[in-house]
């Protein structure tokens, strides 16, 4: 982001011209940073409400099997 930010401001600075207030090119660099920060926040949301919640099997599985201890992770 710190990265993005520094390329808006150095573009905005550039397109503006030698007698424009630098000020200006830092706000709107800031504001394109913001707005990024906010469309990638709202595609992460948007993305996380298509995860399925895992189906939970009870302790009795169907085929009687136990789970293997192996496979826990200890």
């Amino acid at each position: 982001m710190t990265s993005y930010l520094t390329s808006q401001i150095t573009s905005h600075t550039a397109n503006a011209g030698a007698d424009a207030n630098p000020l200006n090119a830092v706000v709107k660099g800031y504001g394109n940073t913001f707005f990024l920060s906010a469309c990638l926040t709202t595609a992460g949301v948007a993305l996380s409400l298509l995860l399925r919640k895992p189906q939970q099997q009870e302790e009795g599985t169907a085929d009687g099997d136990n789970p293997d201890p192996a496979m826990m992770g200890h």
